[in-house]
């Protein structure tokens, strides 16, 4: 007898609810691997636009270094310019004051040959004077 008991309770009518319960149940059972999965790609999806975004910040930021390295190179192209035109400046100025040099050694020298030709002069005049020759002193 408790298997004609059991079979009355399946053989009983559902009612529309329990129909609708049974039925969400079922889809819920069915749909939610879709919604992890729909769940798990939104996760992606967040996770790749905070990547982006992460390099988009990265990419202004290696803009904005490559900018300040071009203008480092342009002022150090200008320092290096301005020096080359210092170096040919001096270069210019020492060759001059070489020249110049050279000119008041030759005066120099000129002017000491003068002198120990006059002191000789001086001597052997004295010299005369006195009586006296190279060989004696």
């Amino acid at each position: 007898m408790k298997s004609k008991t059991i079979m009355k309770k399946k053989l009983q009518p559902l009612t529309l609810d329990a129909i609708e319960m049974l039925l969400d149940r079922k889809m819920d059972e069915k749909l939610q691997p879709i919604k992890d999965d729909l769940l798990s790609v939104k996760e992606d999806v967040l996770s790749v636009k905070t990547d982006l975004s992460s390099v988009k910040t990265d990419l202004s930021s290696v803009k904005t270094d490559l900018s300040s390295v071009k203008n480092d190179l342009s002022s150090v192209k200008t320092d290096v310019a301005s020096v080359k035109t210092d170096v040919s400046s001096v270069r210019s100025d020492l060759v001059a004051m070489e020249k110049r040099l050279d000119t008041k050694f030759l005066k120099l020298f000129d002017f000491l040959d003068k002198e120990v030709m006059k002191d000789r002069r001086r001597t052997a005049r004295l010299e005369e004077v006195v009586g006296i020759s190279n060989n004696e002193y």
